[in-house]
């Protein structure tokens, strides 16, 4: 047998993409509880199946291939990309992290550009590793920080899309912020790193969408946040290093609380609120 390493039908050729990685805190701790394992495998199964159920929802911005999601799943490491459709990957990585929270999981992650190989099998390249190293060494809390790369690159994009509608419709007179408006749901932290502010993205998607959030459906999504939330700053108040992850929270979600008028949902010190 005479084969060679490299001899293969498969063209490996990476291409820049707009990439979302993120993995579960705490995994090793949670599979680890009676039945945990059984647990976190149905609930991450659900949420692939849903946002695949959204990757194929008909109602897109654009049809072309380039801008089609692809999701890649290992254990808790999660991987969502395209080629040119950053929209959906912000707003899923955003609405993905909200659902996981109320769910009592967090996660940690990186918005990032850089090139990609991906196909059913195999998933490779600088953007990824780049994406890794930011979740490793810079996310640090549970939190999905935005890259500067992504966010260069959105705006980039989003003027060729402008630019592609103008030369369609020479008298479109669209506000172009509204290509730009997810852009919104990335707030800047107390280390001046940007993160996807999944409160506000919930807010502002559903405020888009339906043109109204009834204020009753936004205290119980902010109640159970809280709830979660206060529960692991009591259950880990011994482990200083996990402690200060979900102290962030706290403070994510009392900021949050006191910035849009809910200070009677804001988690007080040393007080349990899930009762």
């Amino acid at each position: 047998m005479n084969s060679q390493v490299g001899d293969t039908k498969t063209e490996f050729v990476s291409k820049p993409h707009f990439i979302a990685y993120f993995d579960i805190l705490g995994y090793a701790e949670l599979i680890a509880k009676d039945d945990g394992d059984i647990r976190l495998v149905k609930m991450i199964c659900h949420y692939v199946e849903k946002l695949r159920e959204m990757f194929s929802d008909p109602i897109r911005f654009d049809n072309r291939p380039e801008y089609d999601l692809k999701l890649k799943v290992f254990s808790d490491n999660f991987v969502i990309c395209s080629e040119r459709n950053w929209r959906e990957v912000l707003s899923l990585t955003a609405l993905l992290q909200r659902r996981l929270v109320m769910s009592n999981v967090f996660i940690r992650g990186a918005l990032y550009y850089g090139d990609l190989f991906f196909n059913d099998e195999f998933i490779s390249g600088r953007g990824l590793v780049e994406a890794y190293k930011i979740e490793s060494q810079t996310a640090f809390f549970p939190r999905v920080i935005v890259d500067e790369k992504f966010t260069d690159e959105a705006i980039a994009e989003t003027n060729i899309i402008i630019d592609e509608i103008v030369k369609k419709m020479p008298r479109w007179t669209h506000d172009n912020d509204y290509l730009l408006k997810e852009l919104r749901y990335i707030t800047t932290d107390f280390d001046e790193c940007k993160y996807i502010d999944y409160l506000k993205a919930e807010h502002l998607f559903v405020l888009d969408l339906q043109g109204t959030y009834p204020d009753s459906d936004f205290v119980k999504l902010l109640t159970t946040h809280r709830d979660n939330v206060a529960s692991n700053v009591e259950l880990h108040c011994a482990n200083r290093k996990v402690l200060q992850k979900y102290q962030w929270c706290k403070n994510y979600h009392n900021n949050f609380c006191n910035s849009n008028s809910y200070p009677e949902l804001t988690i007080n010190q040393g007080v349990s609120h899930n009762e």
